[in-house]
């Protein structure tokens, strides 16, 4: 009687210690979370740059994600499936809807998709899930998701006197300045009669030595004369 007693103890106590265990497990695990990443950036208008769908199971196993992309202000370009995943629903940029199993569930952060998209006008985007869910084996569980901010800028425009160098004027000197300076017509007329005159006085000037060397010759050769006839 006693070991039936003991028996049904141990059994009571080990389903009550899983049970514990089981909703301890169940309260601490946090809820699965959908987001866009990068969840901030900063992005010229026109300018095509990624987003990155992940799913991060938070401690729990994730067999299915599901929901429609949202984009406000931003134009997609294209939506690429990460690889081995299966889609259920491809999403497309003109039907944003995707139902996405993920072979042998997750347990860690898994890329679901890459969408490439561009800013529409300069001012804020969003990207954000609508209807997002995800499924586990074979239970939905809670779920959350997290949208991305992004800033649409207006690319800098450099003006045309911004890209035109400015051309370094070097001042020549004064010497070169009075050599490469023309001579004006009525400066050389006036000059001709200058040297016409300098000229002319430097000749009489050579003929005046020239006199004043033969005076002194002649002079010379008298007193040598006078000197012969007084001996």
């Amino acid at each position: 009687m006693n070991k039936k007693i003991n028996k049904k103890i141990i059994l009571i106590s080990t389903f009550v210690v899983l049970g514990i265990l089981f909703l301890n497990q169940t309260v601490c695990a946090a809820n699965p979370t959908l987001s866009f990443l990068p969840t901030i950036a900063s992005e010229n208008i026109g300018t095509v740059f990624n987003l990155t769908v992940q799913v991060n199971p938070q401690g729990n196993k994730v067999c299915v994600v599901k929901g429609t992309l949202e984009f406000n202000n931003l134009a997609c370009q294209s939506i690429t499936l990460a690889p081995n995943l299966m889609a259920q629903t491809n999403p497309t940029c003109t039907n944003p809807n995707f139902i996405i199993g993920i072979p042998k569930c997750a347990t860690a952060t898994q890329g679901v998709l890459t969408i490439s998209v561009q800013g529409n006008k300069v001012g804020q985007a969003k990207a954000s899930f609508t209807k997002s869910s995800v499924i586990g084996v074979g239970v939905l569980i809670p779920s959350d998701s997290q949208g991305g901010v992004y800033t649409i800028t207006a690319p800098l425009v450099l003006s045309k006197s911004s890209l035109t160098p400015t051309p370094v004027i070097t001042e020549p000197s004064p010497l070169f300045d009075v050599v490469s300076e023309p001579v004006p017509a009525t400066s050389q007329k006036s000059i001709i009669p200058l040297i016409i005159f300098s000229a002319v006085v430097l000749v009489l000037f050579l003929l005046f030595i020239v006199f004043i060397i033969c005076r002194i010759k002649s002079y010379i050769i008298l007193n040598k004369n006078e000197n012969k006839i007084i001996k």
